[in-house]
Order: structure tokens, then C-alpha cells, then sequence
């Protein structure tokens, strides 16, 4: 499991080339920046 989330890059269209776990650590960059947009406005 290791080696398919941490080591193993990935070709999609969102993931250009990173790893999972690289994609999904950006991810959660990305809602919590929104989430505390949206928290702001409220």
C-alpha cells in the first residue's frame, strides 16, 4: 500500500505526475483555504 500511495506517480489529468498521497495533501490544502473563504463571508 505503501508503495501505491506514497512511491507510485500517477498520469490522470488532476494528478500530473505526482503521487496519491501528494494529490490528496493538496487537496485538503485547497478545502481548507475555501473553507475558511467561505467561513469569512458568512
Amino acid at each position: 500500500m505503501d508503495e501505491y500511495n506514497e512511491k507510485r506517480t500517477r498520469q490522470g489529468k488532476c494528478c500530473q505526475e505526482r503521487t496519491t498521497m501528494d494529490t490528496f495533501r493538496d487537496g485538503i490544502k485547497l478545502f481548507r483555504e475555501k473553507n475558511l473563504s467561505e467561513m469569512a463571508a458568512a
